[in-house]
């Protein structure tokens, strides 16, 4: 599968065009990130852009494919009278002239057979600095700016297309889960964790895959972490309990459905209280439950 970002100045519409006559099952266009997209993909092939640092980023080998039609005077030229770009020139774009060497590079960097590829990150260390979620730090510096400038306003309209874009996401990640691509969903959902700290639906998609998996204190840690985000998340509380349970931790799944009871409005606790029901708690237990969700719906009354 090619996934295709395209320039945010290029007409799309002409790009579909050229890629008509094509099996429309081998390529998409996408409108993720560009950080995500390379992080998705097994390798990366740029043209003369500097998509080839976003790549390198996050550890993905790339190919610069760009042919030089012109005279261009402005071209770099290598020792020889070639032209050549800055990213080949300090190593950082492994280069593909023809249609050829693109498919022999595209061979080499799946099978990784050449330790051209190890260079290119190294080069990319000593050029840029690699440091571990380099692109998180970026992003949330310029936001810092942002709400600097603002004076503490919030821009409600920027923060609605930023829910709906990680909605987006998030249905992405599960289109990845109902296709059976476990591995490539989970490591996508982490990038989203990364970058989405706060939200509990991405910590709650880690927890599921993580469980499938049989990573069963990993799916735990997550689930705690979706819950932290959002003490009001019911299908967390659910997922949490379950795995507990079937872990014989019936003291700790107890903790989470009474916090969860004691915190959460009447439309969410249902779904746990009931799912309690069912559940092999002794009789001094299920009267602590019937406490709190008690406890809960006066707590909600008292505040209306």
């Amino acid at each position: 599968m090619l996934l295709i970002k395209h320039h945010p100045r290029q007409d799309t519409n002409k790009l579909i065009q050229s890629l008509e006559p094509y099996d429309h099952s081998r390529w998409m266009i996408s409108y993720l990130h560009l950080f995500q997209l390379c992080k998705l993909s097994d390798v990366v092939i740029s043209t003369w852009t500097s998509g080839t640092l976003n790549s390198l980023a996050v550890g993905k080998p790339v190919i610069e494919f760009w042919i030089f039609g012109n005279n261009n005077p402005l071209w770099r030229r290598s020792p020889d009278g070639t032209k050549t770009s800055i990213y080949r020139e300090l190593g950082l774009a492994i280069p593909a002239n023809t249609s050829e060497e693109l498919g022999i590079l595209l061979e080499s960097a799946i099978n990784k057979n050449d330790d051209c590829w190890d260079k290119q990150l190294e080069a990319f260390d000593t050029h840029c600095g690699f440091e571990t979620n380099a692109s998180v730090k970026i992003v949330n510096c310029l936001l810092e700016e942002v709400e600097k400038k603002s004076s503490g306003k919030r821009n409600t309209s920027y923060q609605k297309k930023l829910d709906e874009l990680l909605a987006d996401q998030i249905a992405y990640g599960e289109n990845l889960i109902e296709k059976g691509e476990i591995d490539k969903a989970l490591e996508y959902f982490e990038l989203l964790g990364n970058q989405n700290p706060h939200d509990g639906r991405v910590f709650n998609n880690i927890g599921v895959l993580e469980y499938n998996k049989g990573n069963i204190d990993s799916a735990i840690r997550n689930f705690k972490i979706s819950l932290d985000n959002n003490p009001v998340y019911v299908d967390a509380a659910i997922n949490i309990v379950d795995v507990l349970l079937a872990q014989r931790k019936s003291k700790e799944a107890m903790k989470v459905i009474i916090d969860f009871l004691s915190n959460s409005s009447n439309k969410n606790k249902e779904g746990l209280f009931n799912l309690s029901l069912s559940r092999p708690f002794s009789d001094e237990q299920f009267l602590q439950l019937q406490q709190a969700m008690q406890k809960g719906s006066k707590q909600t009354t008292k505040k209306l």
